[in-house]
Formats: C-alpha cells, structure tokens, sequence
C-alpha cells in the first residue's frame, strides 16, 4: 500500500488509489491507466483476481507490471527453492517464460498429484470398508430356508460326501469330548461321579448282609412254628388217650359188679 504523510490531508489521487484497492475485487478492464499506479494498485490482488484483470484488459499486455507478482505469487505457494531451480534451468537453457504461466503450469501439476494423492487414499479407504464389510458379513447369523438332506439321501450323492462329513463329525466329537475332560468341570462331575459310585456300592453291601440275616431269621421261624404245630398235634391226641383209659377202668369196675363171686 502507498505510503502518505500523516501530517497533511490525502490527496485526490491517493484518494482514488486506496478506493480502487477497497474495490479491487470489482475491477476488470484497467485500459490505459499507468503502470506505477497499476503496480501499487495491482499488488493487492489474489492470483484469481490479478487473472480476470490480465484477461478482461483488451489492447495491453499487462506482464511487464504483473510478472514481478506472478513470481511473488510463485514463491508464496510452492516455496522460494523451488522458484530458484526454475531461474537456474531457464538460464541454462536460454529461455524465458512469464511467471504467470509457470505459476498456471505449477498449480495444475501440483494439482494432478493432489488428485492421485487422493485418489490413493480413497481407493485404500474403500478397501478397509470393503474388508471391515465383508467381515461384518462373516459373522452375521445366516437363515438357512433349504431344509438339509437326510441321510439316506445323501448317500445318494455319493460315498464321499459322507464320509466327509462323518470324518469332520469325528474330528468335531472327539475334540469336543477332549475340551470336555479336560475343564474343570469335568474334573468335578467325574469326582461327584465317583462319590455317588462308592457311596452305591456301601449301600448294596449293607443290603445283601441285611437279607442273609433275614433269610436265616426266616427259616428258623420256619422250623420253630413246625416244632409248635407237632407238640399241638400231641397234645391234641393225648386227651383221646386220657378216655379211653377212662373206658377201660370203667368197663372193669362194671364187670367186677356183674361177676357171681362177688
């Protein structure tokens, strides 16, 4: 921005250059206003804005007050090393290009590797949510609406098969009863297991001393009643005998009553 003396009060023209810099944005064709008042006027601009001039302004060439920019444009955005590099190959080669189109030519290349950078990281974004997808897919619960071969019919589609399957079914039960022994508890079913076994086979003991006893019990009853019902048989017929004596005594005393020599 010019500079004024604070001390007097602004003149026309300083006037008109700090209102074209508050509407800089606005301006387009500069016509044949002078290169000075373009270079304090025209340094403001954004490489965007100082573009529409150049290209709205007909009849003029604008480079000679604009290049000074474009080269400041250039070191700003892709560093002063680099605009360097491009002075020393462009006096090597002898040539001499406009910093406006090597600015042009920069963004546009700088650009495509933005592009390409992104491209890249869109394409390895898509693949981790492709990958997290498909995972996500594994271990979703599936609902099977074919109701699967019985046995007989899979035998049908040959002996392979099934002894596929009953060879992964193997593998499946005997590491699933090799996981079962093996936890804990296992262990303490087996311990509870051989508890109750024990404990049966006291039991089963106690039972068959208890009915041997019962047996002897039984059988001696058993001959102690016969014992019982022979001395009732006896005593029964003993009270026949009894009469019979009674008879005979009695038949005697009548016929000692009846005899002559009494």
């Amino acid at each position: 921005m010019f500079k004024r003396n604070m001390g007097r009060p602004p003149s026309l023209l300083e006037l008109c250059l700090q209102n074209a810099i508050d509407c800089i944005r606005y301006l387009g064709d500069v016509g044949e206003t002078e290169s000075d008042l373009l270079k304090v006027i025209l340094v403001h601009c954004t490489p965007e804005q100082l573009k529409f001039i150049e290209d709205s302004t007909e009849g003029r060439d604008l480079s000679p007050v604009t290049d000074s920019i474009w080269l400041k444009f250039y070191e700003r955005k892709f560093g002063e090393e680099n605009a360097n590099l491009v002075k020393k190959r462009m006096k090597q080669k002898g040539v001499c290009f406009k910093w406006k189109l090597l600015f042009e030519a920069k963004a546009e290349e700088h650009e495509k590797e933005q592009q390409k950078t992104l491209q890249k990281s869109l394409n390895r974004l898509k693949q981790l949510y492709a990958k997290a997808d498909q995972e996500k897919q594994n271990k979703q619960i599936q609902i099977c609406t074919k109701v699967p071969p019985t046995k007989r019919n899979r035998n049908y589609g040959g002996s392979g098969s099934s002894i596929d399957f009953s060879n992964v079914k193997g593998r499946l039960m005997k590491k699933a009863k090799i996981e079962f022994v093996a936890s804990r508890e296992a262990r303490v079913q087996a311990t509870t297991m051989n508890k109750i076994s024990a404990q049966s086979r006291i039991s089963l003991g106690r039972l068959s001393n208890v009915s041997s006893i019962l047996g002897k019990s039984s059988s001696s009853m058993t001959s102690g009643q016969t014992l019982s019902s022979n001395l009732s048989t006896t005593s029964a017929k003993s009270p026949s005998s009894t009469n019979s004596r009674h008879v005979m005594n009695s038949n005697v005393s009548t016929a000692s009553a009846k005899s002559p020599l009494s």
